[in-house]
């Protein structure tokens, strides 16, 4: 990682050193490094295949549970009609 500052008057890029002693606000990232960032964040949308079904099952298996204790709560609400 490099530190740059940008010259406001000339709108020059100027190298200040290696990001390790950066006290300026921009930081510019080697294509590899940008690589190795990316692999290593840990988004919630990267999904393999199997990941992805195996999150799709739980949310329908919670929905499914929950439409049948409201299906059970209106049978039980609703009662025995011949007695």
């Amino acid at each position: 990682m490099l530190c740059v500052d940008v010259d406001p008057t000339t709108a020059a890029v100027v190298v200040v050193g290696e990001a390790s002693s950066c006290s300026t606000p921009y930081v510019v990232l080697r294509p590899a490094e940008v690589d190795a960032l990316a692999s290593s964040s840990a988004s919630p949308f990267r999904l393999t295949l199997a990941e992805g079904s195996a999150v799709s099952v739980a949310i329908l298996g919670v929905w499914a549970t929950a439409w049948a204790f409201k299906a059970l709560s209106r049978a039980l609400k609703a009662g025995d009609p011949e007695t």
